[in-house]
């Protein structure tokens, strides 16, 4: 990356400039807020009457780490899929991701990688 880059880029961030959101970005700031609120309820629990806290109803399983990084994928291929209008060598370039990859999740996620998009 070239010198004038960086430097343009260190200064919209020492400016407080914040670039615009996309889907992944989107995915992640929801997945980051429901944990928080999920440790915010957490917090606020009461024990009961042995002392011992009440299990939340959404957290009695916990959270499924490698489903949240599914859908995650998910998220991020359908967006660089739109972004290419489905071709599906560029997806991967965007991604940086070999083509094979991209499209053995394609495959494994069961998602149309044509130009359905």
């Amino acid at each position: 990356m070239g010198k004038l880059r960086l430097a343009g880029r260190l200064d919209e961030r020492a400016a407080g400039a914040r670039p615009a959101a996309s889907d992944s970005d989107e995915a992640y700031l929801n997945l980051s807020r429901a944990l928080q609120n999920a440790l915010e309820a957490i917090g606020r629990l009461q024990s009961d009457e042995r002392g011992r806290p009440p299990a939340l109803p959404e957290m009695l399983d916990g959270i499924d780490f490698y489903e949240e990084v599914k859908r995650y994928e998910i998220a991020l291929i359908k967006k660089a899929l739109r972004l290419t209008r489905g071709h599906q060598r560029r997806a991967a370039s965007l991604l940086k991701l070999r083509p094979t990859t991209l499209n053995m999740k394609l495959k494994l996620y069961k998602i149309d990688g044509g130009d359905s998009l």
